[in-house]
Parts: C-alpha cells; structure tokens; sequence
C-alpha cells in the first residue's frame, strides 16, 4: 500500500484495528435432514446446471469482459497495489473523532512497510510524515482505491499510532430514512410524556455499580446459544407470559 500527498509518495502497511474473523451471525449452521452432515455450497453455472470446480470459472464484469487465466493474474497484481491518496488536510479540533464516531466503519493502523524490497527512504517519509500530522494538530482527508473500489477516510495520529478510519461517502449517508422513522414516531406518541421518569433514570444511572468495562467485558454469545438449544432440546423453555400495558417507574426502588 502506497501512500500519496501531493507529489509524495510512499509505502506503508494497513492493519486492522480489530479480527476481520469475528463474526456477528448467530453461529447456527446448516445440516442435512439425511445424514446430519454440514451442508455445503456448491457453484454451479447459471445456465446448463453443470457443478464447477474453481479451475473451470473465470472471472469479469459481463458476459463480454470475461478474462483469460492471464488477464486475471494481471488484474490481481493491479488490485493489490492500494493506493491512499490525501484529499486536503485540516486541524484537528477537540471534537473532530467525536464527530465522527457515528460514521466509523473501519479502523486500521498504518504502520511503516518492511516488505520485501523495502526502502530506507519510505521508513524516513512515513515517520516525517506521521510526526508532522501530531505536531502539527492535524489530520488529512484521504480516498483509498483498494481492489478497484473506493473508500472515504480519515488519517490521524492517535495516541501513539498513525490511523485509518474508514468513513462512508455522503450518498451512503441514511438521514433521511432515519428522518421519516423518527417524524413516524413523533406522530405515533405525541401524546405520551417522554420525560416523566428522567430524573429517576438520571440517578439510577450516576448510582450503578456494573464493575465491567470495555476491556474486561467477554462475549458469551456462543454460551447463551448452546444453553438456549439445550433448554430447547430438553422441553425446559417456559412460555412467556404476555405483559400487561400497566405504566410504571423501572428506575424506582420499589418499582412504582
């Protein structure tokens, strides 16, 4: 990966912030009704039927770009030379990351390369560069082209690292869905009170004790699920009872 600010250049390495493994699905799979095997996705052409093995696909945007074996290596080696190129760049405000916490897709950390064919040049650019962006107090607006796709972004020093935040162009932005969802709701309950429980709700919160934070907080989803399956498959599930529309304080200590 190459980065670009005006006339210079240089290489450096991109490296996701967090495991791009980590799933957000529910980690059901698919099994077969006959044998109990995984189910398996097969690829299979789209107009004969015929089953294809991965050396009997090739790949392009239609039916008349299709690529020679050739052609596609040649395309790989382009798609993965990534290029950030800076757009501007602007002071950083005390707000600036605040700001944009709402629209933060991705974080990386870019770190000098030592790949092979590395240069001492590139190493002295990108700390000139990374401790330029921190004395100065700024931080530039950059356009990622990677795999021939273009993606909007940040780059900051924080703390002790140069970053990446990948952020979503403005056609990408959902305001106004989020706009006619929240007009919808304003019409539904305009005759309800959204304040009456607030002060209750500010205390509860300043009093709670909850002990974990972001660091020592674990994920037991894979735990819930499996004890959710076995309550199922032992016929321990309990029915839930429907609750009846009766209005009270659930910050209260006495729940009134």
């Amino acid at each position: 990966m190459k980065i670009k600010i005006g006339l210079v250049t240089f290489e450096c390495m991109n490296i996701n912030l967090v495991n791009s493994s980590y799933s957000s699905g529910s980690n059901l799979h698919m099994y077969s009704n006959c044998c109990s095997a995984r189910v398996r996705q097969q690829k299979v052409c789209g107009d004969c039927g015929k089953t294809l093995l991965s050396t009997e696909i090739s790949k392009g945007i239609d039916e008349k770009t299709i690529l020679t074996e050739i052609q596609q290596e040649k395309l790989k080696g382009l798609m993965e030379n990534s290029l950030i190129n800076v757009l501007s760049v602007n002071k950083l405000e005390e707000d600036t990351l605040y700001n944009l916490i709402p629209f933060i897709q991705k974080s990386q950390v870019l770190l000098s390369s030592i790949r092979k064919g590395w240069k001492k040049s590139d190493i002295q650019i990108f700390y000139a560069f990374k401790n330029g962006l921190k004395k100065s107090n700024s931080f530039c607006v950059v356009k990622l082209v990677q795999r021939s796709k273009e993606h909007l972004g940040i780059i900051v020093h924080y703390k002790e690292d140069l970053m990446f935040f990948e952020l979503p162009f403005q056609r990408q932005h959902n305001h106004e869905e989020i706009k006619r969802i929240k007009e919808g709701i304003e019409r539904e309950t305009k005759q309800i009170s959204k304040d009456v429980f607030t002060k209750e709700a500010e205390k509860f919160i300043g009093n709670f004790n909850g002990k974990e934070d972001l660091l020592t907080a674990k994920e037991e989803k894979l735990v819930l699920l499996k004890k959710m399956i076995e309550n199922i498959q032992e016929g321990v599930v309990t029915k839930i009872e429907k609750e009846e529309n009766v209005v009270v304080n659930p910050f209260s200590l006495g729940g009134k």
